[in-house]
């Protein structure tokens, strides 16, 4: 979901950083070598299930994603940001397809020591060599070019500015000649002189419309006729767009509240409050909310504060305009404020936000189910139940996480139907998602599923994924379901089986139940490699808590 991106981008940067480290201390052999790899190239993979490529402005002190800041390091060392900046990379991408084999490449060339005396190269250049498929990056070529032409350019000017005889000559007369003028230097404004003529600007501006605004309430109040009060609402539509192109918001608001006031006050005549009711109605109009939708989209300096005050004046009846401009608007930052609004206008009308549900567009209607998510009530789930078999596999992914949240028993079994879907990713989602109702038939539900013959050929990930949601449920009914599994060995089959019996183990130490430890201590020495691991382990976890709680108690 596109609320979501800014984080899934920011944790990529931050496995990157941590990935960064530990493949420059660790060998290619160690196990967290490799889980550094796996853990990054997964978190890429979740994004592009939605994106096919992940631009990144490089800044010194920041990197943005979508003009919006995912990185932020004012210090020199270990600054990702600072160490593509200073050799000269402006934009760095990652693509779609982007391997195991090609991120270790890229760890390999950002995790040398470029600023030592002996190294010759820099990223840029290691980069060029390697010619990777799935990474490419912007240059600022002035930067580059910035050394090799200096001293050429030196020697050119050193030449143009070479005095002859004749010139020396000539100058002395100039000074002889010349009247004693006195030198009046050209001081260039400062930044502060600059904010300061802009204040001037904007305080200009803010009193004319203030002007405006004050002028149209009072010729209101003295318009007589029906024609009369019909031009007065059209001339406030027109002083309400002219304010939102200059991004005068506040003006509005506080022109909005004014009518809010009057139709309130008992001194106001009848006959012009339904005028007034339309000047207010017509902030929830297309036009209106396509303005403050290009507003947001520019990133023009404005408080989004006010913006939100804008939006609270609104009421359902801006739902619809608010859905249409969603799809058009292009940064995050905007849709997110759209978002924010949608949410807090649909707790008044379910109906018209699901309405929504049925554009063309797959990321609007994974927004809308986002807004849902975020309202939380249950009755959403009578409209997202009908898009359960949606086209999109984005969208069905954000119905499977709403319907986790939202829980209770009755989801269970619309979550059933995808618990086998041909993507493994959808699977662990749906059963993440039944484990959290925490439901008797949930529970039950994943027990078949693991019992069943075709379990054991599923990947070792999506097994834990399964055994881990078991765990949720705490007592003596799944300790002995998960110490059977453990205890169980196979003819045919083994490594698989082995891996199930692995993952009841590692069940067992997220229990964190000291009950587990007797059926764990009788594997630790096993011959299986894989499960003496998840064992131990295990074993580790528990004894862990088991230190940790008593030394709670006796602090206490």
């Amino acid at each position: 979901m596109e609320i979501d991106t800014l984080k899934q981008v920011s944790d990529i940067i931050q496995s990157v950083l941590k990935s960064r480290k530990n493949i420059r201390m660790y060998p290619e052999n160690n196990p967290i070598y490799t889980k550094s790899l796996e853990s990054t190239i997964n978190l890429f993979n979740d994004y592009f299930e939605y994106y096919d490529a992940l631009p990144m402005k490089i800044k010194q002190l920041e990197i943005l994603y979508d003009s919006e800041p995912v990185y932020y390091n004012p210090e020199k060392e270990d600054s990702l940001s600072l160490l593509f900046f200073k050799d000269g990379i402006r934009e760095l991408t990652f693509k779609k397809g982007l391997d195991v084999v090609e991120l270790e490449d890229f760890f390999k060339i950002i995790m040398l020591d470029l600023d030592s005396d002996d190294s010759d190269d820099d990223i840029v250049t290691l980069m060029w060599e390697r010619d990777f498929m799935h990474i490419s990056y912007i240059v600022d070529e002035t930067f580059l070019l910035e050394d090799d032409q200096y001293e050429d350019r030196a020697i050119q000017e050193a030449k143009e500015n070479l005095a002859t005889e004749d010139d020396v000559l000539k100058a002395y007369e100039e000074a002889f000649d010349a009247e004693d003028t006195r030198h009046i230097p050209v001081v260039p404004l400062s930044d502060e002189d600059i904010e300061h003529l802009k204040n001037e600007l904007d305080r200009d501006h803010n009193y004319y419309v203030f002007k405006i605004f004050n002028l149209l309430f009072e010729m209101f109040m003295l318009a007589g006729s029906k024609e009369d009060l019909q031009d007065m609402v059209s001339m406030f539509r027109s002083a309400i767009d002219y304010a939102l192109q200059y991004a005068d918001i506040e003006m509005v608001i506080d022109a909005l509240k004014k009518a809010e006031v009057l139709i309130s006050a008992e001194t106001t005549p009848e006959h012009i409050k339904p005028y007034l009711r339309m000047i207010l109605a017509y902030i929830n109009s297309e036009r209106v909310i396509r303005f403050v939708g290009e507003l947001l989209d520019s990133r023009a300096e404005f408080d989004d504060k006010k913006v939100n005050s804008l939006f609270a004046i609104m009421d359902k009846t801006a739902i619809p305009g608010l859905i249409r401009i969603l799809g058009d608007l292009s940064t995050i930052h905007a849709r997110k404020a759209i978002v924010n609004s949608l949410i807090i206008l649909g707790k008044k009308d379910l109906a018209a936000v699901a309405k929504g549900l049925n554009d063309e567009r797959w990321f609007v209607v994974r927004n809308i189910i986002y807004v849902f998510r975020n309202i939380g009530d249950k009755r959403a789930l009578d409209y997202l139940v009908k898009k359960m078999r949606h086209n999109d596999i984005r969208v069905r992914k954000e119905i499977i996480k709403a319907f986790g949240e939202f829980g209770g028993q009755e989801i269970v079994q619309h979550l059933k139907m995808h618990i086998n879907d041909p993507d493994p990713a959808t699977r662990v989602l749906v059963v993440k998602s039944i484990s959290r109702t925490g439901a008797p038939i949930a529970r039950k539900l994943l027990m078949e599923q693991v019992s069943s013959p075709d379990f054991k050929m599923r990947d070792l990930a999506e097994k834990k994924e399964f055994f881990e949601a078991l765990s949720r449920w705490q007592d003596p009914q799944m300790l002995d379901f998960l110490s059977r599994i453990l205890k169980k060995g196979a003819l045919f089959r083994r490594g698989k089986v082995n891996e199930n019996r692995a993952c009841a183990a590692f069940a067992l130490g997220v229990m964190m139940r000291k009950e587990a430890l007797p059926v764990l201590e009788k594997h630790r020495n096993l011959k299986i490699p894989l499960i003496r691991e998840y064992v131990m382990n295990a074993i580790k976890r528990i004894q862990q808590h088991g230190a940790t709680a008593q030394g709670s108690e006796s602090g206490s």
